[in-house]
């Protein structure tokens, strides 16, 4: 959980510099492609040394896909959000 945390702080700290300037379709991508590529290294690389077994519980396709749903949803929120210069 203190990893988990600590690499959601990073990628808010992160995408907020990263979009502070000017938000766009391009930058919301590198968002949702870098919650995929955070998801990408949990499940192939992080899970099966830490707990195997824990992998089996949730199918890959499905853990990818409630991953990047939420990555779209957070792109278009914080795109939205920098566009109207709420944040």
């Amino acid at each position: 959980m203190t990893i988990a945390l600590a690499l959601g702080v990073a990628l808010a700290v992160g995408v907020r510099w990263f979009l502070s300037k000017v938000a766009s379709p391009a930058k919301a991508f590198a968002v949702f492609a870098t919650l995929i590529a955070i998801w990408a290294v949990n499940f192939f690389v992080v899970l099966p040394v830490w707990n195997p077994e824990f992998v089996t519980i949730v199918p890959y396709g499905v853990s990818l896909m409630s991953k990047a749903l939420f990555g779209v949803a957070a792109a278009f929120t914080l795109l939205g959000m920098y566009r109207r210069g709420k944040a």
